[in-house]
C-alpha cells in the first residue's frame, strides 16, 4: 500500500482547502487512478486532511503524484513541499495512526473512524479496492475499535485547546447540531481551541474578535464558522449552547448582569473562560443552567492526564503492532491461496524438499523453526 497525505501538520487551511475533493470528485479521481495503473484508491477527504491510498506496482507512486497535481492545477513546487509520501508497512502504519485518532489534532478523536470507513465504502461500492486494500482498511477499523474500548487514549487529551475540545463534545453529545461562541477567537489559544473544535462536522462556529484578521488564515472559507464584531456578542448569547472566551482583554468579556438581559431562553448551557486574568464574571456559574469553567480547571487535568496519556499511547502501539502483524499475515495467505495449484504441482514434479530448501534460504533460524513445528503440529492433528 502507498498514501499521499496532505495534513494540518504542515499545511494552513487555506492550502489544504485547494487540495479538497467533493463526493463527485473522489469518485472521478478514483477510477482515473485505476485507468493510470493504480490497483486500487481510496480517498480520504476532510477539513484537516486529504489523503490518497492506493495499491499498484512501484512506479505508480509517481503517477499518482503527477495524477494529483493535475487534478488539482497544483504547482509542483508547492505540491512536493507539502506532502507526505509513505509507502509498505509505513503506509499501513500511517493508516493505522490515522483512524486511531493517534494522527489528528485532537488525540484520541473518533470523527477521522467514521470519515475514513465512509470513504473506503464508498470506494468499495464503486469497485475500486482490491483484496490488499480490503485487508489493510479492515484491519484497520479492527485495531481502531480495540484501541477505543480497551484504551482511554480518547478520553486524555492534555494541552488546553484539546482538553476544552473534549468538554465542550462531552457537553453537546446527543445533540444533532451545537452553537459556540467562541470571543477571541483570533488569538493563540482561541484559534487552537476553535480549530480543534471544529473537528466536529456539526457544530456551528461564532467566531469574535477586537481586530480585524482574515478568517481564513484561521478556519477557512467553511460554511459552518460565521465571524461577528466583538461588541455585538451579547446579541448571539442566548443562540450559544457553549460560550468560550479566551482574550488579554483587562476587563470582562461578559458580566453577569448583562449576560442576563439576553439570556431570554432557559437550558443549559457552558461557559468556559481560558483568560489569565479571567474573562468571564465568576457570578454567571450562579445563574440557572450555567456551568463554568476556568483555564485552571483544565490545568488540573492536563497534569493528570499527560501521566494517563504515555501509558495508554503505549497500549495502543501494541494493538497497531498486532494488526500490522495481522493484516501482513492475511495478505500472504492470500497470496499463498492464489498460486497454491501452481506450488501444489512444483511440489509434484520437484518434491516438497524442494519447496522447504527454497523457503529455508528465505528465512530466518526462529522462522524456520517455527515453520517446521507449524508442520509437525499439523500433522500430530491430522
Amino acid at each position: 500500500m502507498n498514501c499521499i497525505s496532505i495534513s494540518y501538520k504542515n499545511t494552513p487551511l487555506r492550502i489544504r482547502e485547494v487540495f479538497a475533493f467533493s463526493k463527485e470528485e473522489k469518485d472521478v479521481f478514483e477510477e482515473r487512478a485505476i485507468v493510470a495503473g493504480a490497483k486500487s484508491c481510496v480517498v480520504v477527504s476532510t477539513c484537516n486532511r486529504t489523503e490518497v491510498y492506493f495499491t499498484g506496482e512501484a512506479n505508480v507512486i509517481e503517477r499518482m503524484q503527477t495524477l494529483f497535481m493535475q487534478e488539482k492545477e497544483a504547482d509542483e513546487e508547492l505540491f512536493k513541499k507539502i506532502i507526505g509520501v509513505y509507502s509498505g508497512d509505513m503506509a499501513l502504519y500511517h493508516l493505522f495512526k490515522v483512524v486511531c485518532g493517534m494522527d489528528s489534532m485532537v488525540l484520541g478523536e473518533d470523527e477521522i473512524l467514521r470519515q475514513v470507513k465512509e470513504a473506503y465504502q464508498s470506494a468499495l461500492k464503486e469497485n475500486h479496492c482490491d483484496h490488499e486494500c480490503n485487508i489493510f482498511f479492515q484491519e484497520a477499523f479492527h485495531v481502531a475499535k480495540a484501541v477505543k474500548t480497551d484504551t482511554r487514549l480518547s478520553k486524555t487529551p492534555i494541552s488546553i485547546a484539546t482538553l476544552t475540545a473534549h468538554r465542550v463534545f462531552e457537553f453537546l453529545e446527543g445533540r444533532n447540531t451545537g452553537n459556540v461562541l467562541l470571543v477571541g477567537a483570533f488569538g493563540k489559544i482561541g484559534a487552537a481551541a476553535g480549530r480543534n473544535i471544529l473537528e466536529r462536522e456539526n457544530i456551528r462556529l461564532l467566531a469574535t474578535s477586537r481586530i480585524h484578521r482574515q478568517r481564513e488564515e484561521f478556519f477557512g472559507s467553511r460554511p459552518n464558522v460565521t465571524c461577528i464584531p466583538y461588541d455585538k456578542r451579547y446579541e448571539y448569547l442566548d443562540e450559544a449552547d457553549v460560550v468560550i472566551s479566551a482574550t488579554a482583554s483587562p476587563h470582562y468579556t461578559f458580566t453577569k448582569n448583562e449576560a442576563e438581559k439576553y439570556l431570554k431562553h432557559e437550558r443549559d448551557r457552558l461557559f468556559i473562560d481560558l483568560a489569565v486574568p479571567g474573562d468571564i464574571d465568576g457570578k454567571i456559574g450562579g445563574l440557572s443552567g450555567v456551568e463554568l469553567l476556568v483555564i485552571d480547571d483544565f490545568k488540573k487535568l492536563s497534569k493528570n492526564n499527560n501521566k494517563i496519556k504515555l501509558k495508554e499511547i503505549e497500549k495502543a502501539q501494541r494493538y497497531m503492532d498486532e494488526g500490522m502483524e495481522e493484516a501482513k499475515k492475511s495478505l500472504a495467505y492470500h497470496r499463498f491461496s492464489e498460486k497454491r495449484g501452481e506450488l501444489e504441482a512444483l511440489a509434484a514434479q520437484k518434491g516438497v524438499s524442494y519447496l522447504f530448501y527454497q523457503l529455508r534460504d528465505r528465512m530466518s533460524g526462529d522462522e524456520i523453526t517455527s515453520l517446521v513445528d507449524g508442520l509437525e503440529e499439523a500433522l500430530g492433528g491430522r
